[in-house]
């Protein structure tokens, strides 16, 4: 980006030329015209504005006087000239008393040519235009047209899908001592949003463009044009403005934008900011003491030195539009990141309005953590169709700790991560979402490769999106991880770990696509430690949860696949294009009979994978928590694919490791029963068992006391004995040898799982130890 902040000769257009245009624009006006008058006292022509626009043709003046007018204008096609009394008598104090009101009914006005056709030619002199809330341009809707925009104040418009203030596409706009101010877009460009446009800024009697709002171009935004953006204006909303105040794409000669301010109202700072919803926008925001009200406006001040990140810090409480004026979503900024007071002590409340985060692009490090995003509307007409929605992002981007819960989307609800070069996401939660909680996608757009690493993640309780909930319409998955070019899925990895994928229901009507768990298409994935359990289609007999396309490569080891419907996997294999899967040290419900379309992959499915109840606890806040009795205890693998790294803790905040050995799924055993304890084990041991686990039968060396009442017993984790090994009422052995078959008193064959065996003393337990029975 080329942002100059001196005048700049070569780009200066003229007053002359100013001139020259305001000719070319009002001589076909120049021609025998009427002057139509509109008073609200009904001494003029007409009462409305839009009655004497539908009676005006071409070249005619429609002249307002005083008064407020709940209107929504429509020029149609028509080349007119609107003006209060400003227009004829130079007093600007008519345009605060000559009011366009459009009551959020609408646009305050729409001027719409014809692309290549027609172009109608306007002059608007001398109004307030307020309270429009068009879906493309609040205030004003400007198509394929030519005019010019003098002496007007355009403020409190709101839009949902771009320009709070002006939407311009495909027009050449003059702006000539205007105020564009307090204009609200949910998505691009808060004051101006431009596109294949020419607009000229007068640079003697300037406009001023502040406190308005989009999450891409705060102030303003130009799409795509060859055109050059040069900015002259009395006063914006900071001194210097970057890409986050202005976006511009390059125009034909590669520069993005000019800027000539006098004034600015906002001091901007690189230092941390405080930000409270019981704060004041009027204090400094530098510190806890001081805070700012809103978060939006500390990312406008917020300017990070080169190669040093910034830091926003918000306090526990609400923050949402009803609560505190919060405006969102909030746009993300190169080097910023967002920083609450704890997964739920911070709340941003979307009310069902709007998206939570944009960035689009941004350059990290950027981070997103401790807080809760709730009540997210991604509707299919704004910016973008994820509620967090991350493209085009050199660098890294984190988020951690981070709680997204309640949430409707017309297709991708959650994360929707694009072209983003590292992203991380770490002890997230993604709950009761309508629409594709995690999305990531690469392709070589920009170049970037795609590393995404997802650890101690939950997915749960997700839906379709609302707008698929008619028959035949496309597939819902919680995961959607793919990459389009190249073909080949080189430097496409993604690493899942430790996450629980779980309850979410696919209603959808499709066949051989994922249903409710994962795609993963063109991606080299590991899936460690993770839990897939009762993922459902219920509008299918056909298909499979986790669905592998194309030229993957996936290695899976310690997960869990357990009654996820209608099977676990599926492979696809487009064009021959067959995808590879490796699994080690796995439950998979149905072992190799659990996969749809065995043909289409290629499978290395290991000896040491199992296939049985996994024998959840079901129950408690951590349902999918292995029970005492699971065969998953002790069944992982620590030979994990190069550079995988398990993270301390499981979901539930237990070491992820103990004893030297780790369990299959999201959660490692912490038995809370009769003699259990992750305390290391006494020294000298006294019970020693072998092999652990063990199929068959089990070795117990017992070095007991003599001379007492010695008893070694067998309970399950239910505390219930289960088997008596020695039972002796006066002991004169100081060293035995005994051996268990894995069967109860009664002779019974004991299920698999863990079991405590226990040396008591002279009535008192003096050791324990935990063995496992497996199933092979």
């Amino acid at each position: 980006m080329q942002t100059h902040y001196h005048t700049n000769a070569r780009l200066i257009i003229t007053v002359q030329t100013f001139i020259v245009l305001i000719l070319l624009l009002v001589l076909p006006l120049s021609l025998p015209a009427q002057i139509l008058t509109v008073k609200q006292d009904g001494t003029g022509m007409y009462m409305a504005i839009q009655e004497a626009i539908d009676a005006a043709v071409n070249g005619d003046t429609v002249l307002v006087w005083p008064g407020v007018y709940y209107e929504n204008l429509d020029f149609k096609e028509k080349s007119l000239t609107l003006g209060s009394l400003t227009l004829t008598t130079g007093d600007i104090a008519y345009r605060n008393q000559t009011i366009i009101d459009g009551n959020y009914n609408g646009s305050c006005i729409r001027i719409i040519g014809r692309i290549g056709l027609l172009y109608p030619e306007f002059v608007i002199n001398g109004f307030t235009l307020q309270h429009g809330n068009g879906f493309t341009g609040g205030c004003m809707r400007i198509l394929s047209s030519k005019g010019s925009l003098i002496d007007c104040l355009i403020q409190d418009n709101e839009s949902l899908n771009g320009s709070g203030g002006l939407s311009v596409t495909d027009t050449d706009l003059y702006l000539s001592n205007t105020i564009i101010r307090n204009n609200y877009s949910y998505s691009s460009g808060g004051g101006i949003g431009t596109g294949l446009s020419l607009i000229v800024f007068d640079s003697i009697n300037r406009c001023s463009i502040y406190n308005n709002y989009g999450c891409l171009g705060s102030e303003i935004r130009k799409g795509n044009s060859v055109y050059p953006l040069n900015v002259y204006v009395d006063t914006f909303m900071v001194a210097q403005p970057d890409r986050y105040h202005i976006f511009a794409e390059p125009d034909s000669s590669g520069n993005t934008f000019t800027f000539d301010g006098w004034n600015h109202k906002v001091e901007q700072s690189a230092e941390t900011l405080y930000v409270s919803p019981l704060g004041d926008n009027a204090n400094s925001g530098l510190s806890s003491e001081e805070p700012l009200k809103n978060i939006w406006l500390a990312l406008v001040k917020a300017k990070p030195a080169p190669g040093q990140p910034q830091t926003i810090r918000l306090s526990e409480g609400l923050y949402a539009q009803s609560a505190n004026q919060e405006r969102l979503p909030l746009g993300l900024k190169d080097s910023v990141s967002i920083v609450g007071a704890g997964k739920f002590e911070t709340v941003i409340d979307a009310e069902y309005i709007t998206h939570f985060v944009v960035g689009d692009p941004v350059f990290g490090p950027i981070s997103l953590s401790s807080l809760s995003l709730i009540n997210g509307l991604a509707a299919k007409y704004a910016l973008s169709d994820g509620s967090i929605y991350v493209r085009s992002i050199e660098g890294e981007l984190k988020f951690d700790s981070v709680r997204i819960e309640n949430v409707t989307s017309f297709v991708k609800g959650g994360i929707f991560s694009q072209n983003v070069e590292k992203l991380f996401i770490s002890s997230c939660n993604f709950s009761s979402i309508k629409g594709h909680p995690l999305v990531i996608s690469n392709g070589d757009f920009n170049g970037l490769p795609l590393m995404a690493e997802v650890v101690n993640t939950i997915i749960e309780n997700s839906l379709p999106p609302v707008s698929f909930n008619t028959p035949d319409h496309l597939y819902f998955n919680s995961i959607y991880l793919n990459t389009y070019y190249p073909y080949t899925p080189d430097n496409k990895q993604v690493n899942l770990i430790n996450c629980q994928i779980t309850d979410n229901i696919d209603s959808t009507n499709q066949g051989y696509v994922t249903r409710g768990a994962i795609v993963l298409n063109q991606v080299n994935a590991n899936i460690i430690n993770c839990s897939f359990a009762n993922n459902r289609a219920v509008n299918s007999q056909w298909g499979a949860s986790v669905n592998i396309q194309g030229l993957s490569t996936v290695n899976i080891y310690n997960s869990i696949f357990y009654q996820n419907q209608p099977t676990e996997f599926g492979f696809f294999a487009p064009e021959g294009n067959k995808p590879t899967v490796n699994i080690h040290n796995s439950l998979v419900l149905g072992g190799t009979n659990s996969f749809y379309e065995p043909g289409a992959g290629i499978l290395h499915y290991d000896t040491s994978n199992i296939d049985t109840d996994p024998l959840f606890t079901g129950y408690g806040d951590f349902p999918y928590a292995l029970s005492g009795l699971s065969p998953c205890i002790d069944a992982g693998t620590l030979e994990l694919p190069e550079g995988i790294t398990l993270p301390e803790t499981d979901l539930a905040g237990n070491p992820r490791v103990w004893g030297g050995s780790v369990d299959m799924g999201a959660y490692e055993f912490n038995p809370v029963t009769i003699g259990e304890s992750r305390l290391q084990a006494k020294t000298p041991a006294r019970l020693v068992a072998a092999p652990n686990p063990f199929v068959h039968e089990l070795s117990l060396t017992v070095t007991p006391k003599t001379g007492v009442p010695v008893r070694i017993t067998v309970h399950n984790l239910l505390g219930r004995e289960v088997a008596r090994l020695l039972d002796q009422t006066d002991n004169r052995l100081a060293y035995t040898t005994l051996h268990w078959n894995g069967r109860g008193s009664a002779g019974e064959n004991l299920p698999a799982g863990a079991y405590i065996i226990s040396l008591v003393e002279d009535g008192k337990e003096v050791e324990s130890l935990r063995v496992v029975k497996s199933v092979r």
